[in-house]
C-alpha cells in the first residue's frame, strides 16, 4: 500500500507481482476518476457512468456503495447520507 494522504489517495498493489490492484480517492482529493469527483450526486454519476452494476452495498454509517463497470474496470462510489460521493475506488483489471 502507498498512501498520499495531502492528495486524498491510496493506492493498493498485489503484494507477490507488485502491480496496481486498486486506487482509493477521498477528501482532499480534488480531480476525477471516471469523470467523477467527490462531491457529485448519484444522479451526477449515473448520468456518466450508466446505471449501477450493483449495489447498494451497506458502508460506514449509514452511507450506500454503488459499482459501475467502467470496462475493462469496475468503479465503485461511496455515497453520504446526502447521496454525495465521499470516496471512489477504481479496480484495475488484471488482465
Amino acid at each position: 500500500m502507498l498512501r498520499a494522504p495531502s492528495d486524498g489517495l491510496t493506492f493498493f498493489f498485489n503484494e507477490k507481482e507488485l502491480t496496481l490492484r486498486n486506487i482509493r480517492a477521498g477528501v482532499p482529493f480534488s480531480g476525477s476518476i471516471n469523470g467523477v469527483r467527490i462531491g457529485d450526486t448519484f444522479d451526477d454519476v449515473v448520468a456518466r457512468l450508466g446505471r449501477p452494476y450493483a449495489g447498494p452495498l451497506d458502508v460506514g454509517d449509514n452511507n450506500k456503495a454503488y459499482v459501475f463497470r467502467v470496462s475493462p474496470n469496475l468503479f465503485r462510489a461511496s455515497f453520504d447520507n446526502t447521496q454525495k460521493v465521499e470516496t471512489m475506488f477504481e479496480f484495475v483489471n488484471d488482465r
